[in-house]
């Protein structure tokens, strides 16, 4: 049975958020009540006269006793498919949503256009389920950015936003809004933060927020990874100027956020996944002006991903054949 509900943003207004100044400003809502036990399919219409980019918004989804739930972003052209056809547009919660929590909160900054967009919501549950959804944006205290969104245990995160204050004293960066979860401040200005991720989180997704004296920002979601760690390599011992591997895991992706040292020595890393590291062994000017070591010398090895160093010892030899 198709029930469609339609609501049109004509304006914003305040919701008082306590124990914090934030302005907090409800952009639109929509609520479904299922009517028997077949697939339901309702939608709602998010209308913005004017977006700006680094407008914090946040879609904020309660569950009440569908089984399951779909959600899609997706066009005013679009807004009623054929609830049997795959609809175009982006899935943004899905059956897995909800497995934790009745309240799931996606950002979406940066993800509406001006104009129309359409939540396609489809579900199944026992007559008289709830769902609900609303549209939020922050006006005082705001996160628009976080740079990296997929970050290492103690690595360091920069969060572009406004309303900070320059003192980082004033500053409290949250993950999942627990006191034990709290960030270090390294650095703060009236627009950008700093901060350290914390050595006793565990490897997983996170809502990261900033209060700043004492006006809370949205939440933002953010990926962390385990502590970097050396497990092994390919060969123990190598030419200087040769490629070989290192092993582990929670290493970056992105070539330049390794850092390998061979002894005192820096190794170019060439390229790079979560697991592995091929590099280049460097020319070592202590080998008596030859290309190798005879005999071969141990040197340590270590990497360094971001700020944070990699756990795990590893040796290896440079010397004039490989094994």
């Amino acid at each position: 049975m198709r029930s469609p509900f339609i609501f049109t943003l004509l304006a914003a207004f305040a919701i008082a958020q306590p124990l914090c100044r934030a302005d907090v400003q409800n952009l639109g809502q929509g609520n479904y009540t299922a009517k028997n036990m077949q697939i339901q399919q309702f939608s709602g219409k998010i209308v913005l006269d004017q977006v700006d980019n680094s407008m914090p918004l946040t879609l904020n989804f309660t569950n009440g006793k569908f089984q399951w739930v779909r959600v899609f972003l997706t066009d005013s052209a679009n807004s009623n498919p054929d609830p049997k056809a795959q609809p175009r547009g982006m899935m943004i919660v899905n059956e897995n949503s909800f497995k934790r929590s009745s309240q799931v909160a996606i950002d979406v900054t940066g993800r509406l256009r001006r104009g129309t967009t359409v939540l396609l919501i489809r579900g199944a549950g026992m007559p008289g389920s709830t769902f609900g959804w609303n549209l939020t944006t922050v006006t005082g205290t705001k996160i628009t950015h976080v740079e990296p969104s997929n970050v290492q245990i103690g690595g360091t995160i920069t969060l572009s936003g406004g309303g900070y204050n320059p003192d980082i004293t004033q500053n409290i960066v949250m993950f999942n809004g627990r006191v034990n979860e709290k960030a270090k401040v390294i650095d703060a200005t009236a627009d950008s933060i700093k901060a350290e991720v914390p050595s006793a989180l565990t490897a997983g997704n996170y809502t990261i927020t900033v209060t700043s004296s004492g006006s809370k920002s949205n939440p933002v979601n953010i990926k962390v990874k385990g502590a970097p760690e050396i497990t092994g390599s390919s060969l123990q011992c190598v030419k200087s100027t040769q490629q070989f591997q290192i092993f582990g895991k929670n290493f970056s992706e992105i070539v330049s956020e390794n850092e390998v040292k061979i002894g005192s020595e820096t190794a170019k890393v060439d390229s790079a996944t979560a697991e592995s590291l091929t590099v280049t062994v460097p020319m070592f000017p202590d080998a008596g002006g030859g290309l190798w070591f005879n005999p071969p010398q141990q040197k340590s090895m270590t990497v360094k991903v971001g700020n944070v160093m990699a756990k795990g010892s590893a040796t290896i030899y440079i010397g004039p054949y490989q094994w």
